[in-house]
């Protein structure tokens, strides 16, 4: 009875080792590695607002077998005043799990300890365009307006003067009127803000 039961649970442990991790010469192909990723992140962030996969880089390891380096990007709160952006490494299939976590954006910090704040992403645009020199009047809306929702989007010109700039309208349901700020990709400064 007791070598039955030990024989049974080797074989689980043998059926699942082959389920889980691809079998020597198996080819994995990109979609499979995209699908992976896709489905570790919705598992892991079920409530973000965004997946998506940046980049895939496809490697061949020293012993000829096929892997991909993954890029990877989860946001959470898109539409409120403190979104958190997350970009993740995957080496798949050598490591079926983030092997680096980069946080861009958490606790509505911005740039923290860093000389100069480029504005690389929307969350970070979101949060320039009421923390940032020049927000002022955004900070005052967010504060009198406190439902009021960012749309983002990155302008590589406005038609008025202002290139490569983020353009964040604040709106709320309760307010006449919303405020469109525009944040400096290069300097995360905020160039211009008005009325719509």
């Amino acid at each position: 009875m007791k070598i039955e039961a030990i024989a049974v649970l080797l074989i689980a442990v043998v059926a699942a080792l082959f389920l889980v991790f691809p079998r020597t010469g198996a080819v994995v192909s990109e979609s499979d590695a995209r699908n992976f990723v896709l489905e570790d992140m919705k598992t892991k962030y079920p409530t973000a607002d965004s997946w998506e996969i940046i980049s895939v880089e496809n490697n061949t390891t020293t012993d000829g077998k096929q892997s991909y380096s993954i890029k990877a990007a989860v946001s959470l709160n898109l539409h409120s005043v403190c979104p958190e952006r997350y970009n993740l490494y995957y080496d798949y299939p050598n490591s079926n799990f983030v092997t680096w976590k980069e946080t861009i954006t958490s606790n509505c910090d911005l740039c923290k300890g860093q000389a100069v704040c480029v504005i690389a992403f929307p969350e970070e645009a979101v949060l320039a365009s009421y923390k940032s020199k020049g927000s002022e009047r955004v900070a005052s809306y967010i504060q009198a307006y406190p439902d009021a929702k960012p749309d983002v989007t990155f302008m590589d010109s406005t038609g008025n003067g202002l290139t490569n700039v983020w353009r964040v309208v604040w709106s709320s349901p309760h307010a006449s009127y919303a405020l469109a700020s525009y944040v400096s990709k290069a300097d995360g400064t905020v160039v211009q803000v008005t009325s719509q």
